[in-house]
């Protein structure tokens, strides 16, 4: 069996996308996605989402992480199944998905980029240096001073794997710039390494700014390695809503997979 594929990208986030909503596939294994994802062997991703057919919804998303294993919420990853389900013909003004934490919505502008509405969070908590925040996905946000010249991997590897945090663990996120465009830098669990870009860590950044600011309503320009996001929000007591996360969502090319 081959499995048709399409490779889309947010902001340098990349992702293999197969299309099952007809359910013609079966489950994919560990070993599978681990393979697909490989950049040396495989196609190569940060990650594989599946879309899957859902009465109640458009589609619905099933995102693994490179490492083979079914992740939390992909904020990139959702914009880019929002692009890929364009491809297969799903033609909407907004369209509405199911993913792991829940449902979303989200709006294609004519330029390619997706409006991608997040779930409600609750505010930031302290924690060591800095802050965590569960955006749909789990987040560490810390400022990095712009003179201080670090490894990312060094400093990120104890907290990803912080006992505090376990057994999943966190994403692990820095900003180095205090003014807009946010420069930051994301070590994302899952795939184990730095990516180019990751949208709930994207919004984990921009939150804790706006939490530190007190400010009620806004936008944030977030700079990552590949490119630019953009997060607006509004403050309620204790949490945050109507959470949108923004950026280009984009197809790299597509082919077949082979599937033993």
């Amino acid at each position: 069996m081959h499995i048709p594929f399409k490779k889309f990208h947010g902001a340098g986030n990349d992702f293999v996308m197969i299309d099952n909503l007809a359910g013609l596939f079966p489950s994919l294994s560990e070993d599978f996605v681990q393979s697909v994802c490989d950049r040396h062997f495989g196609v190569g991703g940060d990650g594989l989402i599946v879309l899957l057919k859902n009465p109640s919804y458009d589609f619905e998303m099933l995102y693994y992480n490179a490492d083979g294993r079914a992740g939390s919420l992909c904020g990139n990853g959702g914009r880019c199944a929002v692009q890929f389900a364009h491809s297969l013909g799903i033609r909407k003004e907004q369209y509405f998905f199911l993913a792991s934490d829940g449902p979303h919505s989200a709006e294609r502008f004519n330029d390619g980029r997706i409006r991608l509405k997040m779930n409600d969070c609750h505010w930031p908590r302290s924690f060591e240096k800095g802050f965590f925040i569960d955006t749909g996905s789990p987040h560490y946000v810390e400022f990095v001073e712009e003179s201080e010249n670090f490894s990312l991997l060094e400093r990120a590897l104890p907290i990803r794997h912080h006992a505090h945090f376990m057994p999943g663990g966190t994403n692990v996120n820095y900003i180095l710039s205090k003014e807009s465009p946010y420069e930051i830098r994301t070590f994302e669990r899952g795939v184990e390494a730095e990516t180019l870009a990751c949208g709930t860590g994207a919004t984990a950044v921009a939150l804790v700014l706006a939490f530190e600011e007190e400010s009620l309503e806004g936008k944030k320009a977030i700079k990552a390695l590949g490119g630019s996001l953009e997060v607006e929000y509004r403050r309620a007591e204790k949490y945050f809503t109507d959470i949108y996360l923004t950026g280009p969502a984009e197809q790299v090319f597509e082919g077949f997979i082979p599937y033993k």
